[in-house]
């Protein structure tokens, strides 16, 4: 069997440790996971790195973690800057960042349909009130 380059990057930080560098990555990052490897060359890092982003979804289980986080930087930074807190500016991840930004739209729509169901809750209430205020007892 013919293995890449990749590969034996893989199978000298990764190999055997996917779950728990999972979990690490889920809690800390990207800095926590470079840490915990200890991974001195860029290059490898950058192996590492698309196969936790691309590869293996993490990052959008990042997001979804945190979807009120992203999303709160979606709406008042913008698009860029969430980007750049992923890590993911690069171009060779704008099928990633699609699914990110599909999933950051929902959190946002359910967010503001929250809102309204609130907003209109709080609408009845008030005019329930107003209803029984009107009645002298």
């Amino acid at each position: 069997m013919l293995f890449t380059y990749a590969d034996q990057v893989m199978s000298w930080y990764v190999n055997g440790r996917e779950q728990e560098l999972s979990r690490l990555f889920l809690d800390k990052g990207y800095e926590g996971l470079k840490s915990e490897l200890n991974v001195q060359k860029e290059a490898e890092w950058e192996i590492i790195k698309d196969n936790f982003v691309i590869y293996s979804g993490l990052v959008v289980m990042l997001v979804v973690k945190n979807i009120e986080f992203f999303v709160d930087i979606l709406m008042n930074k913008g698009s860029a800057k969430v980007r750049a807190i992923l890590g993911i500016t690069n171009e060779k991840y704008d099928e990633v960042w699609a699914v990110l930004m599909d999933a950051m739209l929902d959190g946002f729509a359910k967010r503001k349909f929250r809102e309204k169901r609130l907003e209109h809750a709080s609408y009845v209430l008030d005019e329930i009130i107003q209803v029984l205020d009107s009645y002298d007892v």
